[in-house]
């Protein structure tokens, strides 16, 4: 699975008066090999709208199953997803408005009615707090007249969380468009896996790698930067040659030459089976 997201690098403003704002890169990574395989830079008079189709028309996309925030959620970047050949898993939010309101009216009206094809429900408890999330799928686009417009659409999503923190209960609703089949399941846990490039990249970079305190102002340079820390996190991610956290890995590559001979033999390894 391929997510795409982006990310600020706040202290790359420019000058006191921060007259420059932070360069924000879009990055796409691969949960499934803990990869960062492209990233673009969003242009100052740009914003992730424009960015994520450069990114994706970068990338091939062949065969695999790409989740975007909703702000990208958008007939053309369905249509690119889907002439590369790949499935795409996408948030539904208040930027597609009609279509949104419709989805959701229909799962508020008819969430126990045949109209529902699959239904799965998890429980976790930790931290203190007890979430259940339920996702329920529509497959029958007939009653929805905009879903003729968003390609290869097989699957409307409803994702419900019920979050009980300290006696108190909160429920919200999300809700996903998809050209993958109607399987309430995997779908559930496609939608978790993309928070991996929340949890596993960007905060890693952050706590890890300091990358919210890299002053680096060129633009340039900074990106590329950005760059390496995303290839020495995908080597140390990988290496798995160590318990300890990332950010002693680190310690330990530049102390011990051994250990970081070892670490590169993941990407050796790679660029053997390509030959």
């Amino acid at each position: 699975m391929i997510h795409v997201d982006g990310k600020s690098l706040r202290a790359s403003r420019e000058g006191k008066s921060h007259s420059r704002s932070a360069l924000q890169i879009v990055t796409a990574y691969c949960s499934d090999t803990c990869v960062s395989i492209g990233q673009s830079i969003i242009d100052k008079k740009s914003c992730e709208k424009t960015a994520i189709p450069k990114l994706l028309n970068m990338l091939d996309l062949k065969d695999t199953i790409v989740t975007i925030d909703a702000v990208t959620t958008t007939k053309k970047n369905v249509a690119l997803i889907v002439n590369k050949e790949a499935d795409y898993l996408l948030a539904l939010k208040k930027n597609n408005k009609h279509f949104c309101l419709e989805v959701a009216s229909f799962f508020e009206h008819f969430s126990d009615t045949a109209l529902i094809v699959d239904v799965f429900e998890q429980e976790e408890q930790a931290h203190g707090r007890t979430e259940k999330r339920t996702c329920r799928i529509i497959s029958d686009l007939s009653y929805f007249p905009d879903a003729a417009d968003w390609k290869n659409l097989k699957s409307l999503i409803c994702i419900a969380s019920q979050r009980t923190v300290n006696g108190k209960t909160s429920v919200e609703k999300r809700y996903y468009i998809s050209s993958l089949l109607p399987n309430a399941k995997v779908l559930a846990q496609a939608i978790r896996r993309h928070w991996t490039v929340e949890n596993e990249l960007h905060w890693s970079l952050d706590v890890a790698f300091n990358e919210d305190r890299c002053r680096i102002k060129d633009k340039n340079a900074a990106a590329n930067f950005a760059a390496t820390r995303r290839f020495a996190l995908a080597l140390l991610k990988n290496a798995k040659i160590s318990k300890l956290g990332i950010k002693n890995q680190r310690l330990q590559a530049a102390w011990d030459e051994e250990f970081l001979e070892q670490a590169f033999e993941f990407f050796q390894q790679i660029i053997i089976l390509e030959k």
